[in-house]
């Protein structure tokens, strides 16, 4: 990231849908005092366009998937504003370059970051009372919340989590990517949720933490779902669950569970 002109206090856009390359393309846009804004791989064209010149992004990193999206947003910049932005691939797509080929790409400069003003992540609000709105992070908020998250229900080394949450969002970026990670538990990714992928991996991989938001709940009440031991935690958050539609039916399927909301 440093190779591309990301710096203290530069930008760069995540554009992707969950892939094992998020976490490494977030930590190396924050190693060099960047900041990293999250995109939704379900927005337009014109809603990507949007962020991009708020958060005055420097760089985007895409997926072959997506990037006529992200064509086409880059180009909406550079029509309004006059600024070029370059579109990295996590996978291969022609005329971009692949962001494993920065890999190794000359040494990682020092950089100075102060923990209480230095904005490490720009996730955008959904736009529920206006038009989305860049929520400033810094490393210390980032890292207060993960205290908080382990004094409640903790993730330890040798846990298996399950990642459906969309990581570009503030629930799945802190409890899949950051806290998972930074406890040294196993991230087992989708990519999107489907419910049959995700009711197999809870068994096949022998989850351990699930986190999911109210409407994915209804898998707990699934008929091909089995009353699975492995569990420690299921975390229902992002918005509101009533307590008589979940904690039964998680509580009937997984026993020796927790349910929390």
């Amino acid at each position: 990231m440093s190779a591309e002109g990301i710096g203290k206090g530069d930008v760069a856009a995540l554009h992707m849908p969950n892939t094992i390359l998020f976490p490494v393309v977030l930590y190396a846009t924050t190693r060099v005092g960047g900041t990293a804004t999250t995109l939704s791989p379900l927005g337009r064209p014109a809603e990507i366009a949007k962020q991009l010149t708020d958060s005055n992004a420097r760089v985007m990193v895409s997926v072959s998937a997506l990037v006529e999206t992200a064509r086409a947003a880059v180009e909406l910049v550079r029509r309004q504003t006059g600024r070029d932005i370059e579109i990295l691939v996590c996978d291969k797509a022609d005329g971009h370059r692949p962001v494993l080929g920065l890999l190794g790409d000359g040494d990682v400069p020092e950089c100075a970051i102060d923990p209480a003003v230095d904005v490490a992540v720009l996730p955008y609000s959904s736009g529920t009372t206006g038009v989305p709105k860049g929520v400033m992070l810094t490393h210390r908020n980032l890292c207060t919340n993960l205290q908080q998250m382990n004094g409640v229900h903790r993730v330890e080394e040798g846990d298996r989590v399950i990642a459906i949450l969309p990581f570009f969002h503030i629930f799945g970026l802190t409890a899949l990517v950051n806290n998972a990670l930074r406890c040294g538990a196993t991230v087992y990714v989708h990519s999107c949720f489907d419910i049959d992928a995700f009711l197999t991996g809870l068994e096949r991989d022998r989850i351990t933490h699930a986190y999911v938001a109210p409407p994915d709940r209804s898998c707990w009440h699934w008929p091909s779902t089995s009353r699975s031991t492995a569990w420690t935690y299921r975390t229902c958050g992002a918005s509101s669950a009533r307590r008589r539609h979940s904690t039964p039916g998680c509580s009937r399927r997984w026993p020796t569970g927790w349910a929390w909301r």
